[in-house]
């Protein structure tokens, strides 16, 4: 029998288990639950953010195609507007203290405009401190989580 004063705990697994399902409505649900008077994504800036850097980012990457192989000074000045409003975004995105995975997605995003697209390699650094390495390697495991919820 339970006792008036039992404090019930909730394990790390159903509170992993509620993000993960979270995420997944999160990503897809913030503007759709605010406009039904829903409570307010903890994370709705960052999302915001987010949707602003895939467009930034989108326009860059044209920016860069239009001047492929070409290597002058005119071909960067093309290309530095773009990549400084993508920069912008970024440092708003690490402005901001991500509350919830789907703010994690985002910053993981922000990672990755900065690395060109691209993962971190363990070759990369393995030279690191041991902090240093897990930093990294959840990084990487974001980015793995980002494929399979966005």
């Amino acid at each position: 029998m339970r006792s008036a004063t039992h404090v019930y705990t909730t394990s790390r697994r159903t509170l992993l288990a509620q993000a993960g399902t979270a995420s997944v409505i999160g990503v897809t649900a913030p503007a759709a639950s605010a406009s039904a008077g829903q409570p307010h994504h903890p994370d709705a800036e960052l999302l915001r953010l987010g949707r602003e850097l895939e467009r930034a980012w989108a326009e860059e990457r044209a920016a860069h195609a239009a001047t492929e192989g070409t290597f002058t000074h005119e071909a960067d000045e093309y290309t530095d507007p773009f990549v400084e409003l993508s920069s912008d975004v970024v440092r708003k995105i690490e402005a901001i203290p991500a509350l919830t995975v789907d703010g994690l997605l985002v910053k993981v995003r922000a990672i990755q405009w900065c690395r060109d697209g691209d993962q971190f390699e363990q070759d990369e650094y393995k030279h690191l401190s041991t902090d240093a390495r897990l930093a990294h390697s959840i990084a990487n495991d974001l980015m793995l989580m980002r494929r399979y919820v966005a």
